[in-house]
């Protein structure tokens, strides 16, 4: 009896999903997180108050909605202060391209003295060296290990002059414990929320909603909704005068798994085979450069990853239809922007999400599986076929998507609260 349990358990190793036992190696397994890697600090000469943006990157490649909303708060907040700060975490070296406004910076290295103006620091090489601190120095922190370094430095200060820091502005743009299986990383990332000095900038009441679902309470909070991105609206004014072709667009992303590029491309798969009219369709791949794909009945999906916002202006402009999931409470853009360039657009709900609420062109089905996209994108594209213009002059419902003024209205509220800090 005991051998066939042992002959059980060991062919049950070759299927479960626990790590691996290291197979018996010399080496004890891995335990560092890069990520939190520490950002030692020194005082700075300087002692005047001053925002700082903690990022990860700067570089084209960063540049995504989360990325480009947090330049935008940060260049909100700070106005017309000629002091600040950008301190870019991951990257050793930046070519700044996700950053319009660069050439108005000076870049400094780590070990540089501290100075007044506008000073971007890469310290993605920062193991034992430092960054100049000051006692009023006030930190934006972005993605959560970002936030749990401005933890850090804020001790640091604390220990530094003996008085208790200024809170730390924390952008939160999802449920980032979310990014990682039931892990150490999940773990941090959600610790990250429990920090006690700190006031939660959170990126739609969606998220605020799904924030507090898991026992998450700021004392001190904004909440802001997502707008069309300023850059495209210039496009979006022109949509009138763009005739729409046969063309789908989906969110490609293989890398991140919240954008579920499996499930998207097995149902462009199953669809590509269902429907006789597929090969008059063209399928375009944006997010993230892969090998093109050839889809049943030789169709294939062309990858443009990651392009320019006036390429992506134009593409929107003559698509169709769109697809872009997010497992996950937050909406992010992409989806809210297809929609509003008239594209008819395949989305999932999740929890309390339900962007079928905010514009009769977002489809946001329940059951997500490879089957319902594929019926749900025949559906579409005969609609399409049949009217060219029925989704066409439809509007946002339930959230100012389009042609709002400030997304970040409660910035004037947030600097007061900062200087009573102080």
């Amino acid at each position: 009896m005991k051998a066939r349990i042992l002959e059980f358990a060991n062919r049950f190793k070759f299927w479960r999903h626990d790590k691996p036992d290291n197979g018996g190696s010399n080496q004890p397994p891995e335990y560092n997180i890069p990520e939190i890697t520490p950002i030692n600090c020194r005082e700075s000469e300087y002692s005047g108050a001053r925002l700082n943006l903690l990022i990860p990157g700067l570089s084209l490649r960063y540049a995504f909605g989360g990325i480009n909303t947090a330049i935008e708060f940060f260049m909100n907040l700070i106005g017309d202060s000629k002091d600040s700060r950008i301190i870019i975490t991951d990257e050793v070296e930046s070519d700044l391209l996700g950053f319009s406004q660069a050439k108005f910076w000076t870049q400094l290295k780590s070990e540089d003295a501290d100075q007044d103006g506008k000073i971007i620091l890469c310290i993605g090489d920062r193991y034992n060296k430092s960054i100049p601190v000051r006692k009023n120095d006030v930190f934006v922190a972005t993605a959560w290990w970002t936030a749990y370094n401005g933890e850090r430095i804020l001790k640091w200060q604390k220990e530094k002059w003996r008085v208790d820091p200024l809170p730390m502005v924390y952008l939160i743009q999802d449920f980032e414990p979310g990014f990682y299986s039931w892990s150490s990383r999940y773990l941090l990332a959600f610790s990250t929320y429990q920090q006690k000095n700190i006031i939660a900038i959170v990126n739609t009441s969606l998220l605020s909603d799904y924030l507090k679902y898991s026992g998450i309470n700021f004392k001190h909070y904004y909440i802001f909704e997502p707008t069309l991105n300023k850059n495209l609206t210039k496009a979006y004014q022109q949509k009138k005068d763009f005739p729409k072709k046969r063309k789908i667009i989906f969110y490609g992303r293989p890398s991140v798994d919240r954008n579920a590029y499996e499930v998207v491309i097995k149902g462009l798969e199953y669809w590509s085979g269902w429907y006789p009219n597929a090969r008059n369709w063209e399928v375009v791949s944006l997010g993230q450069v892969y090998p093109n794909i050839k889809l049943q009945n030789e169709i294939q999906v062309t990858v443009k990853g990651k392009v320019t916002l006036d390429e992506y202006a134009g593409i929107l402009l003559e698509s169709a239809i769109g697809i872009s999931l997010m497992i996950s409470p937050h909406p992010s853009y992409p989806p809210l922007e297809m929609a509003a360039f008239d594209l008819a657009v395949i989305t999932n709900k999740f929890f309390g999400k339900n962007l079928s609420e905010y514009h009769d062109n977002l489809f946001s089905l329940e059951n997500i599986n490879p089957e319902n996209i594929a019926l749900l994108l025949e559906d579409l594209c005969k609609k399409f076929e049949t009217r060219p213009t029925g989704f066409t002059n439809k509007n946002f419902r339930n959230l100012e998507f389009i042609n709002k003024k400030a997304a970040f209205n409660f910035i004037e509220d947030l600097r007061r609260h900062l200087k009573r800090s102080v």
